[in-house]
């Protein structure tokens, strides 16, 4: 059930990316503008992150392009408007025209090697890490070379954290990994600037982030189940949760508030509850591990409604299936079967509760 719920994260995850990211196809030519899909990457300067509006991407034709404002960030380097825009550096003047850039979504863009051209500045993309690294001495080179090979020590599932806008739990705040370092076995360390400009420091166990999320899959939780009907699991729900077992609600408002996930919902009553849910890890599974997307009921349409009572209390009696008692308490912590000829019996173990069951029917139980 977890690796499958995984499954349906990853591919919720990437279809929200997917229609953010997507174009209409159109035939090749202007390779922001017709692009069927672009890459966003982060840009650091002099080994610190610029935080721009405007994206760098990568794009299909395997070239990458900085919007031309990111001269702001550079030292020693001036960016003139007019008919024609200016670039002054220490390589000389230079026009930026229809003829060597490209615009889109009105921002001025220029591939990366002519940017490094025209402003100076060395640099390199690194695709491990999904992001531009510039450079105007030597001191900051070395600064770079550090920064880089320090995130390539760490897990491939870690390191393309790289430049990535993320928001951190404990902070309620967004901001942006600016570093990473392997700490040895499963334990990597990620340096984030946060929006108010201070620096903290996330240790990530593994490979799966416990403390944030990106931006993009904490906007897409908000609006994932919006309006949508659910119902409730309480054999996974907090103990303090509010509903009942396979209670239905219908979703209002998620959000989430440092390392909850906060849900506003309205009651078949019509009544309207808010509660939490502690966050652990990616937030987009808050839903799928706590809630059925699909009504119970239609998923066993043939079982009576003495059945659906019993469950719906957390309680079990003799003749209920195996699917009737695996809804009502859960899977067990532990099971055992035997085969004969004519009959199987199998005995399922909840706590210190023994359940015994032939040929798929509950016939007994005792506590131990």
């Amino acid at each position: 059930m977890r690796k499958m719920t995984k499954a349906l994260l990853l591919i919720f995850v990437c279809s929200v990316v997917f229609s953010i990211f997507a174009r209409p196809i159109h035939a090749a030519g202007d390779p922001l503008n017709n692009a069927y899909y672009l890459q966003e990457v982060g840009v650091f300067v002099d080994n610190k992150i610029v935080i721009s509006a405007q994206k760098t991407y990568f794009a299909e034709n395997d070239k990458i392009y900085v919007p031309i404002k990111t001269i702001s960030s550079l030292k020693g380097v001036t960016l003139e408007s007019g008919k024609n825009l200016k670039v002054k550096s220490s390589k000389g003047s230079f026009v930026i025209d229809k003829s060597n850039s490209i615009a889109y979504q009105n921002t001025t863009y220029v591939t990366l090697e002519k940017f490094t051209a025209v402003t100076g500045y060395s640099g390199r993309y690194e695709p491990q890490l999904s992001s531009v690294f510039l450079w105007k001495d030597y001191e900051s080179y070395q600064n770079t070379i550090q920064k880089i090979n320090s995130a390539k020590e760490s897990y491939d599932q870690i390191r393309w954290y790289m430049g990535w806008k993320v928001y951190v739990y404990d902070k309620g705040q967004f901001g942006w990994v600016t570093g990473i370092s392997s700490l040895g076995g499963q334990v990597t360390e990620l340096d984030i600037q946060m929006v108010d400009g201070k620096t903290t420091t996330e240790i990530v166990y593994g490979l799966e982030p416990q403390g944030f999320c990106l931006s993009i899959q904490y906007e897409a939780f908000k609006q994932s189940y919006k309006n949508a009907n659910v119902w409730a699991n309480k054999h996974v729900l907090p103990y303090s949760n509010p509903l009942y077992h396979i209670e239905r609600i219908k979703i209002l408002k998620m959000d989430i508030n440092k390392g909850d996930a906060v849900i506003q919902a309205k009651r078949a009553s019509g009544s309207v509850i808010s509660f939490k849910i502690p966050l652990k890890g990616y937030p987009g599974g808050v839903i799928m591990d706590h809630f059925y997307t699909t009504d119970p009921k239609q998923m066993y349409p043939s079982w009576k409604a003495k059945a659906w009572e019993l469950i719906a209390g957390q309680k079990i009696a003799k003749g209920m299936d195996k699917d009737m008692v695996r809804m009502a308490w859960g899977n067990p912590n532990d099971t055992s079967s035997y085969s004969g000829i004519y009959m199987r019996t199998d005995t399922w173990i909840y706590g210190d509760t023994y359940l015994n069951f032939t040929n798929g029917i509950l016939d007994s139980w005792m506590d131990f």
